[in-house]
Formats: C-alpha cells, structure tokens, sequence
C-alpha cells in the first residue's frame, strides 16, 4: 500500500495550445507566495500563480517531469523565454477574465 501511485488527469494549456494533456502523479506550479504542489485528491484550491518553472511528475520516483524542467536543465531544445511569456498571456487573461 505505501508504493500504491495515485495519479490525476492534467491539462496544461497557453494561449498558443495544449503543452501537456495526460496522468500525472505530482504538478509543482510558482505561486505568488512561492510553489505549490498539487498531489492526486488535493483538495480544491485557487491561488494566485506567477511566472516561473512548472514541473509535471509523472512518475516521482523515476524523476519523469515535464518540458520546463528539461529546460532548466539544459536538455531540451524549447526556448524558456517563450514558454515563461505563454504562461504570462495566460495569467493575465484569467485576470481580465476575473478569475
């Protein structure tokens, strides 16, 4: 029971399209008052996020994360600037959105 993998369904999206859209374990994203890590059967929660790495678990214990994490560290051909600057948009259309 203890190595049991509990997983939820996540979609990640900017304003260019989807940039992730499957299972995953753990989702850490930057919040204003700094990062918050979402496990399966968290509890609803709304919360102000900023600019930064996000990072999808899909396995904790094989390490398996998502694009912005490959970025960081240097594994991955995707331009960081552009991917923090999609994030921006969508952040400020939820603001202009009232949510």
């Amino acid at each position: 029971m203890a190595n049991e993998r509990h997983t939820f369904s996540l979609s990640l999206t900017t304003p260019d399209g989807a940039v992730f859209d499957d299972e995953a374990e753990m989702v850490i994203v930057p919040g204003a008052a700094g990062e918050i890590g979402v496990l399966a059967r968290h509890a609803p929660l709304i919360a102000l996020l900023k600019a930064g790495s996000t990072r999808v678990y899909r396995n904790r214990q094989a390490q398996e994360v998502e694009e912005f994490e490959r970025v960081d560290r240097g594994e991955s051909e995707a331009d960081r600037w552009q991917l923090e600057q999609r994030i921006k948009a969508a952040e400020n259309q939820l603001a202009a959105a009232g949510r």
